[in-house]
């Protein structure tokens, strides 16, 4: 237990899983209802068919930054998937690949779901989920 105390290797992990006991005081309130964001739920098959929203979120974020495309998207990802890894308590069962295609997803998911709901875009831009549905 003590060999690797002086090595670096220990990881600081800042996203956690909710302990066993609050989740079950509770289970709605720590369960996506819409879409998963992170590995936590993201095989959660309630929450697939809104992984389209994912990818439409993708697509406009592409679409407005020019020499940008998925594979190159990435690649600048691979280059942060220790940092990112480090970020988490426990995941499993996730290659490299995967977790940074879920990075991607998750993150321009993200970036385009506030813009879109704060109307911070130029005219021209359609609201991919209608807002009115989910309030």
């Amino acid at each position: 237990m003590f060999e690797d105390l002086d090595k670096s290797s220990f990881k600081s992990s800042t996203i956690f899983k909710v302990n066993v006991r609050l989740r079950e005081s509770n289970p709605d309130a720590y369960t996506p209802k819409m879409v998963s964001i992170g590995p936590y739920h993201r095989k959660n098959a309630q929450l697939g068919p809104r992984e389209k929203y994912k990818l439409l979120y993708l697509r406009r974020f592409l679409q407005r930054k020019e020499g940008l495309d998925v594979q190159r998207c990435i690649k600048l990802l691979e280059r942060e998937e220790e940092d990112a890894l480090m970020c988490y308590e426990d995941i499993k069962d996730l290659d490299s690949h995967e977790f940074c295609k879920m990075l991607l997803l998750d993150g321009c998911f993200v970036v385009e779901f506030l813009r879109e709901h704060c109307q911070m875009w130029p005219g021209g831009e359609e609201n991919i989920i209608d807002f009115v549905d989910y309030k």
